[in-house]
């Protein structure tokens, strides 16, 4: 019985190991939004926070994280995010805007 037990534990950590881990992709939504630190250029319109969270562990969290929030904020029709936070975890937080005009390529 113990060994049955050690055997399941062991599953589950390789099952969430593996899950962790998983790509994230850009979506075609997601590519039109545009990143940026800087505020967005004149005439946008704030749609409100938005955040990019790739749960799990592992390297490259951080880039999962900012691929997710364009994807968020592609979804809630913006074309820019302004990146707010980045926090010790590679969460991303920021504000989602809608451009009249793009002037840059995502």
């Amino acid at each position: 019985m113990m060994k049955a037990n050690l055997e399941v534990a062991a599953l589950a950590v390789i099952v969430v190991g593996c899950g962790a881990s998983r790509p994230v992709v850009l979506t075609d939504v997601g590519r039109s939004v545009r990143l940026m630190k800087a505020d967005p250029p004149t005439g946008c319109t704030e749609l409100g926070p938005v955040t990019g969270d790739a749960s799990g562990s592992g390297a490259r969290i951080g880039e999962r994280s900012r691929v997710t929030i364009r994807t968020i904020a592609g979804e809630r029709g913006a074309n820019y995010v302004r990146m707010e936070t980045v926090d010790r975890y590679g969460i991303v937080s920021g504000t989602a805007f809608k451009c009249p005009s793009q002037p840059f390529s995502g």
